[in-house]
């Protein structure tokens, strides 16, 4: 998502971008540190703290293993109920219920991918669970966290999830920036725009 396109002409801008553990970006948007942060899903703690935009692609849920252990994938998995016989681990801070997996047996204590992808490859998780299109975006920039050797299935009942950008309800004229950047969506999905961006990426 261009956000330099979506600005143009407008009163805002933005000076930098930075990679953070996700936890740590969400309580630094709460306080104020950031003004925006791209690629949230949706949930009704994070809407009472922060302004949601419009919906601009989906992401869908999928389980991550080790090929070298599970060369055709963990048997006998037809659900993200049937996913809980396994050590699945996952990221803290990120929303999972929409993979319709156990939460209360999922591991969450990696901050990052490079920490869970070690965690498959060592054997002290059989999965991780992730959306495919964020491993995808990773890649894209040169970061490839599954290097061959970890291969993924789409989690079968679990749904695509649509994605926003959330906007720290402390930044200046958080409201004003909240409806220029709908209607930058709005008019990039109206002229094409948006689906080639995200072509480029999510393919």
């Amino acid at each position: 998502m261009s956000l330099t396109k979506i600005f143009q002409g407008t009163q805002f801008s933005y000076s930098k971008v930075d990679f953070i553990p996700w936890k740590r970006c969400l309580q630094q948007l709460l306080k104020g540190k950031y003004d925006l942060v791209m690629n949230a899903s949706y949930n009704a703690e994070r809407a009472a703290n922060y302004l949601y935009t419009k919906g601009y692609y989906e992401m869908r849920p999928a389980y991550f293993y080790s090929l070298k252990k599970y060369p055709n994938g963990l048997p006998d998995v037809t659900s993200g109920a049937t996913l809980s016989k396994y050590k699945i681990c996952g990221l803290a801070g990120y929303n999972y219920k929409s993979f319709n997996v156990d939460l209360s047996v999922l591991d969450t204590g990696s901050k990052n991918f490079n920490s869970v992808t070690k965690k498959v490859r060592a054997g002290r998780c059989d999965a991780f669970i992730a959306r495919i299109e964020a491993l995808a975006g990773f890649k894209a920039i040169g970061q490839d966290y599954l290097k061959g050797d970890i291969g993924y299935k789409p989690i079968p009942d679990a749904k695509a999830s649509e994605f926003y950008m959330i906007i720290s309800k402390k930044s200046k004229n958080a409201k004003a920036l909240q409806e220029t950047i709908n209607k930058g969506i709005e008019k990039l999905r109206a002229d094409g725009e948006l689906k080639t961006m995200l072509d480029k990426y999510l393919k």
